[in-house]
């Protein structure tokens, strides 16, 4: 297994397992550095209201695929990608409403590491990172 893949691999699986946070908050009001600061939105959602906590189902989901994509990644199967595409999609879909309310350094480092994957898949190299990453 060569360093990109491994490097790519941990970037997922540690992507993904960020992703309980948002899970745990809203349901389960654990402390995991979440504010209590409404979403951007509107100044009524919290991350405990009902939103909030339909919003955690999507952090839930976000992680299941990301764990996915690494899965499929060690194992040689190229539906990784587009289990990582789903999964920064949905990163992207509850990041951004909780701006205020996600750590700065997860809300940035997330994008980034979702807006990574989303130009391995759409750019112009894709196949030659595709081929790098088998």
């Amino acid at each position: 297994m060569n360093i990109w893949k491994m490097i790519m691999m941990g970037m997922l699986v540690m992507h993904g397992l960020g992703h309980s946070t948002g899970f745990l908050t809203a349901w389960f009001r654990l402390p995991m550095g979440f504010t209590d600061k409404p979403w951007i939105i509107s100044s009524g959602v919290t991350m405990y209201s009902a939103l909030g906590k339909v919003f955690g189902l999507i952090w839930l989901a976000a992680m299941v695929l990301f764990l996915l994509a690494a899965y499929n990644l060690f194992t040689g199967q190229p539906v990784w990608l587009t289990y990582a595409v789903i999964a920064s999609i949905c990163s992207l879909v509850v990041i951004l409403p909780w701006a205020r309310t996600v750590v700065p350094g997860a809300l940035y480092g997330g994008t980034i590491a979702n807006l990574v994957i989303l130009l391995i898949a759409f750019g112009p190299w894709k196949d030659k990172i595709m081929e790098i990453l088998k």
